[in-house]
């Protein structure tokens, strides 16, 4: 398998931590950001000693890559979890009297979702490496848009109100236990060029770096209300139109639809990269395997 560049690893793992931002639900404050930043650390402390241990090896035992497959396969169905729970925030229209009902679209979203999946997890990893970057690209600049249409329409006070709200457990757990790259950064560390303990340590910063922009922006457009609020962010880039129609809204379902289908096609294609790994006999349908396994899990958590 051709490696893949220190970039493209970045990549693969910021796309699901950003949709997972736009999912987040709950009331935000500063010390959202400080649980962010803390799980990081944390996580860090847990994963490098991991990887210390297998440094001077090509790739991890099995045993070790089955415990990563399990949690590869734990944050896919997450993601798609959280996908199912979000498509409501953004007002998929459906015929109420007709045979068709919401609760059936979403299914069949989220199958349309399953097989773009698998199609772009059998690409290959290295396919899947290059549309990244062009995605997380395309997601940055909607972020830089946002972020200049927002200061303008920011109220500096809500930072001093929300010091109080109790938001530092919720996201500690949710930085640390389930993140989106995680998984993946341990599937494909092996495979990246570079030195592994400090490309890792770049994702984890950079990670929190963008929490941290856009959880910021969206208490400075939204204040108090993100505890009313089903997905504060998505809500924060809803109220934080630059333009005077509402194309905006339009931009924001094109890169949550991309970047809610490469999270889970990166833990798929992670997933059965570590199957073949495990079991190098299952040389067919991995990635079926893989997707399905992702589905089974969301349905249960």
């Amino acid at each position: 398998m051709n490696r893949i560049t220190k970039h493209q690893f970045h990549a693969m793992l910021l796309i699901p931590d950003a949709f997972l931002l736009l999912c987040i639900q709950g009331s935000l404050s500063l010390m959202t950001v400080i649980g962010i930043a803390a799980g990081a650390v944390v996580q860090a402390a847990v994963v490098i000693p991991f990887m210390l241990m297998f440094r001077d090896r090509e790739e991890l035992p099995k045993w070790a890559m089955s415990v990563v497959g399990a949690y590869v396969i734990f944050c896919g169905g997450l993601l798609m979890n959280r996908l199912r729970i979000s498509l409501q925030a953004l007002y998929i229209p459906y015929e109420t009297g007709g045979e068709i009902s919401g609760g059936v679209v979403t299914w069949l979203i989220l199958g349309l979702v399953a097989l773009v999946c698998i199609y772009m997890s059998s690409a290959g990893i290295k396919a899947l490496s290059r549309a990244s970057v062009i995605a997380i690209a395309v997601g940055a600049l909607y972020l830089v848009i946002l972020a200049v249409s927002a200061a303008a329409k920011s109220d500096f006070t809500n930072i001093a109100r929300t010091w109080e709200t109790d938001g530092f457990w919720g996201a500690f757990a949710d930085s640390f236990l389930l993140t989106g790259g995680l998984g993946g950064a341990m599937a494909l560390i092996g495979i990246t060029k570079g030195e592994p303990i400090r490309d890792l340590t770049e994702y984890l910063l950079i990670r929190v770096i963008m929490s941290a922009v856009v959880i910021t922006a969206a208490i400075l457009v939204e204040g108090g209300i993100s505890a009313i609020t089903d997905f504060p962010v998505i809500t924060a880039a809803q109220l934080s139109q630059p333009f005077q129609s509402q194309r905006i809204d339009s931009l924001l379902l094109m890169i949550f639809a991309v970047f809610a289908v490469f999270s889970i096609a990166v833990q798929s294609a992670a997933a059965a990269y570590l199957i073949r790994k495990i079991v190098p006999e299952f040389k067919k349908y991995r990635s079926i395997a893989a997707i399905a396994l992702i589905s089974a899990v969301s349905l249960i958590i």
